[in-house]
């Protein structure tokens, strides 16, 4: 094999092996706009405060992400 054909199929090699790469998502915190019918209790509160760690628990199960803080 000739010198460039030698460079092109390394090349090929490096930008393939970080294709299969998990792609990064950052999760900021962010607040629920209730405009439900619900009172605005304590329990309302806190399972509308628990959603985050939800959708932060689904992404890891799916494992196409990494989460970076």
């Amino acid at each position: 094999m000739n010198t460039i054909t030698q460079r092109l199929l390394i090349l090929v090699i490096v930008i393939s092996g970080t294709v299969n790469a998990g792609e990064k998502i950052a999760i900021l915190s962010f607040e629920l706009n209730d405009i439900t019918s619900l009172p605005n209790t304590m329990a309302e509160r806190e399972r509308t405060a628990s959603i985050t760690p939800l959708l932060v628990q689904s992404i890891k199960q799916r494992g196409d992400y990494e989460i970076i803080k």
